[in-house]
């Protein structure tokens, strides 16, 4: 009887790992990681290790979009993970060398050198809906980042932050930009620079938050917070202009943002930046070992 019960916890246990939720989909180069559960009770597993030039995970954490290392196109795959379930899209496009989210996953910005391409409709169908000229920038690969309706691109040069849209290019009034995010389902903008981030809603007087000391290599943003990100976290309350300094115990290597997830890669392994509750925290994802036999549970 005992031997029945003991059997029966663990395979209920199983279970509670097989069917939690995934948090997020975690690119490392060319591997995928799968991380299951919430913020703060959460570990990682393989999901798949894909042959292809550039991979980007969706923030909605549906689908994974990759460059084939062998020929033209995009390449979708679904969440399952299973190579039958890959689909080529824009067959006909070549020279992709970067892949860009909008904040909530509606659009993709994807640049081929000096043109940047907006796709809509994935992950069922992808549609080029307008094309814009980075030729600008000269030698320089900009940053791209893109709004959640497809409609506006900010590129990031030396030179400073450009709006590109329909209508033509529209250079940030804020120098020295070194990082900038589009807010979720708006064309709003912060972006960070030496000392300040700076709010940039549309219609409206900008909106300056001075913190000392700030330097950045990426941003990402939520509707209540923006997450600037280099060595540490400064986290900054969009409503209150409070911030938050969060100090991982190794330096970032990798960021990528899914929802109110910031998640981030260090020489320990894949860590969060939890946005779901009212006050920022930083929380590890440890791995979880999976055996490496037939007999092993499925993830």
């Amino acid at each position: 009887m005992k031997r029945t019960i003991l059997f029966l916890t663990s395979a209920l246990a199983l279970s509670a790992q097989i069917e939690s939720p995934r948090l997020g989909l975690l690119v490392d180069g060319t591997q995928v990681q799968s991380a299951w559960g919430i913020p703060g009770v959460a570990v990682y597993t393989p999901w798949r290790d894909v042959s292809a030039k550039l991979i980007a995970a969706s923030p909605k954490q549906d689908f994974v979009l990759a460059v084939p290392g062998d020929g033209p196109g995009l390449l979708v795959m679904a969440a399952n993970g299973k190579e039958d379930g890959d689909r080529l899209v824009l067959p006909d496009v070549t020279g992709i060398d970067a892949i860009a989210f909008s904040p909530e996953g509606s659009a993709v910005a994807i640049r081929r050198g000096s043109r940047v391409d907006v796709v809509t409709g994935l992950p069922a169908r992808a549609e080029i809906t307008q094309t814009l000229d980075l030729s600008f920038a000269g030698d320089e690969a900009a940053r791209i980042s893109i709004s959640d309706d497809g409609s506006t691109v900010l590129a990031l040069v030396s030179s400073g932050a450009y709006l590109l849209d329909a209508g033509g290019m529209t250079r940030l009034a804020v120098d020295g930009v070194s990082a900038a995010a589009f807010l979720p389902k708006t064309r709003d903008v912060v972006a960070a620079s030496q000392d300040k981030v700076t709010l940039l809603r549309f219609a409206q007087a900008a909106k300056e938050f001075a913190i000392e000391g700030l330097t950045a290599r990426s941003m990402a943003a939520t509707a209540r917070f923006a997450v600037v990100a280099d060595r540490d976290f400064v986290v900054l309350n969009l409503t209150t202009g409070e911030t938050t300094r969060l100090s991982p115990d190794a330096e970032p290597r990798a960021v990528q943002s899914a929802g109110e997830v910031v998640f981030f890669l260090t020489d320990d392994g894949w860590s969060a930046v939890d946005l779901t509750d009212t006050a920022p925290r930083l929380v590890r994802i440890p791995k979880r070992y999976v055996p490496e036999t037939e007999t092993g549970v499925a993830q």
